[in-house]
């Protein structure tokens, strides 16, 4: 495992994680991402209290592809889905465009290394331990994954075509 306590969470204590953890973002993106907001607000969704259940949750508008599309061609190059001030993004990816228009996001290094924590359960979760080599052929985060994750000591190798 991963995070032992994390993943042997019974149900009620778990949904008590994520809905603490979906409050949290839920108030930084109301407070400061432009897109969320607008989107959210269109729902129903001014104040962090309006959603109080997992039914309020599920009632959340999704985000299609085209909507990122449209809104980084009107507000170039990031368009309005960034919750922080430009200076605090430390990586930029895109989407290859294959299906239409590339997409771009940027990560904050707080974003790079929770997608290392991901990789990480990912990863252990497929039973990959020390000795063990692991190519991915898009970007990923294999320094902070060697470098911080938890999921072994010492890690396995990853690498990554990016």
């Amino acid at each position: 495992m991963f995070d032992r306590t994390l993943e042997t969470l019974g149900p009620e204590p778990l949904r008590h994680h994520q809905w603490r953890r979906f409050r949290v973002m839920a108030g930084e993106l109301l407070a400061s991402n432009p897109f969320v907001a607008r989107k959210w607000r269109a729902a129903g969704v001014v104040a962090l209290d309006d959603p109080r259940t997992w039914d309020d949750f599920r009632r959340l508008p999704f985000t299609r592809t085209s909507e990122l599309v449209d809104d980084q061609a009107e507000h170039p190059p990031f368009g309005t889905n960034l919750t922080f001030p430009l200076e605090r993004y430390v990586r930029v990816h895109q989407t290859s465009g294959t299906s239409g228009a590339p997409i771009r996001w940027l990560d904050t290094q707080e974003s790079w290394e929770w997608w290392a924590r991901c990789w990480g359960f990912v990863l252990r979760g497929a039973g990959v331990g020390p000795a063990d080599r692991v190519f991915l052929p898009f970007s990923a985060p294999a320094g902070p994954l060697q470098r911080r994750s938890q999921f072994l000591r010492p890690s396995a190798t990853i690498f990554c075509a990016t």
